[in-house]
């Protein structure tokens, strides 16, 4: 099982997080503060563009995601978020529900997850 440090480290790497952002408490919050602000509006243009069917809307929505994610080295949505955008790519939109739901999943996960960070010891 993977070691416990105030957040589950299946949904985010914190030590890889921290160290990303130099371990500046200042950096890490804006990270979260930015994410808090943008996630919302990035699963509604997936949502959009599955309902319309637009491969296109869809892999650039999910690459939006997958980047966005990224930042915080949560693994389980990067991966959600890459098989969306490769399906979207490959224009196959069988199974897009479950492919977003997935998306949408892990990333609530780690909006939870980055909740609970403890920003003590940092600059």
């Amino acid at each position: 099982m993977p070691e416990k440090e105030k957040t589950d480290n299946t949904v985010i790497n914190l030590t890889a997080f921290k160290r990303r952002a130099g371990n500046n408490a200042k950096y890490i919050r804006g990270h979260i503060d930015s994410f808090q602000r943008v996630y919302p509006h990035q699963l509604e243009l997936v949502r959009h563009a599955a309902r319309r069917r637009d491969a296109e809307g869809l892999r650039a929505a999910a690459r939006d995601i997958r980047s966005t994610v990224s930042t915080f080295a949560a693994e389980l949505a990067m991966r959600a978020a890459a098989d969306l955008e490769e399906k979207g790519s490959r224009e196959d939109l069988s199974g897009i529900e479950e492919y977003y739901g997935a998306v949408e999943y892990e990333v609530e996960r780690l909006c939870d997850a980055l909740m609970t960070i403890d920003m003590g010891g940092g600059r």
